[in-house]
């Protein structure tokens, strides 16, 4: 099942997994851990601050719904965000700032600023129609394809967060494999389709500078 194939229900369903898991990742966090190295430039609490943005980006986007998508699916989503090298750079100085404003956004309690994140975009989805479109600054996109891409996000950064903890997690299968899957499918459409298909079956390494996202 790609992300371009999921139902809505589907969608949702990874989406609210992936939502507990960084909840469920973060409760572990100890009180002298929250300004540790978290990644990159970001302590741990920048970090779930910029992980915490894929449940608030879900909940304000669906306050301003579009009329037509512009963007065909996820792929197409990530390929807006992150187009050429240069954009690349630009997007992620944009990244590391935002992200250190939602960690200074969690207030004096991030597990509950958290909690209530998850809270807030579960309850905006509750809600909404499936047919919904979503205007991003990426462009206008279906709510069942946006979906995939907040997952993605919410996993990659949880496991991100675990690493900087020292705890080990595991996401749930759905939420798991829409990101493998994703990841995938960005790398095919940024030509990297051949380097993860030699690594991911053993033939070749993985170059440490080669990302796909």
């Amino acid at each position: 099942m790609t992300p371009l194939e999921m139902t809505p229900s589907d969608a949702r369903t990874s989406f609210e997994e992936a939502a507990e898991f960084l909840v469920d990742t973060a409760s572990r966090i100890a009180p002298d851990q929250w300004h540790a190295p978290g990644l990159g430039l970001w302590t741990v609490r920048e970090l779930v601050g910029h992980a915490g943005r894929a449940l608030q980006t879900v909940t304000a986007y669906l306050a301003n719904p579009g009329a037509t998508a512009d963007l065909a699916g996820p792929v197409a989503y990530f390929s807006a965000a992150f187009g050429s090298p240069s954009d690349t750079e630009a997007a992620s100085r944009a990244i590391l700032e935002r992200g250190r404003d939602a960690g200074r956004a969690l207030g004096a309690d991030p597990l509950a600023g958290l909690r209530a994140l998850r809270d807030g975009a579960i309850g905006a989805l509750y809600d909404a129609d499936d047919n919904m479109i979503v205007t991003t600054p990426m462009g206008a996109i279906a709510l069942a394809d946006y979906l995939p891409t907040r997952t993605f996000e919410l996993v990659i950064h949880t496991l991100d967060l675990s690493r900087a903890i020292g705890t080990s997690a595991t996401p749930p299968i759905g939420p798991l494999t829409t990101t493998a899957v994703l990841a995938a499918s960005v790398a095919v459409q940024r030509g990297l389709g051949v380097e993860a298909c030699l690594a991911l079956t053993g033939r070749t390494p993985l170059a440490p500078d080669l990302t796909f996202l």
